[in-house]
């Protein structure tokens, strides 16, 4: 069987240059390749948006500041 992982995502839009708190966060299946993981939530918070997030959006690494 497929293991479903789930991803750092958007829970609302978020707009360029946001600092991301744990409050715009929400940890959803399925996680694509390359996705920031739950455990990777340090390396995001604090940090700024480099561009627009839509809700349910997943994060990546260089969508940061």
């Amino acid at each position: 069987h497929i293991v479903q992982r789930r991803s750092i995502r958007a829970n609302k839009d978020l707009k360029k240059g946001k600092k991301i708190s744990s409050n715009d966060l929400e940890f959803l299946r399925p996680a694509p390749r390359n996705s920031l993981k739950p455990y990777d939530v340090k390396k995001i918070l604090g940090k700024k948006l480099k561009k627009d997030k839509k809700r349910g959006s997943e994060f990546y690494i260089n969508d940061l500041n």
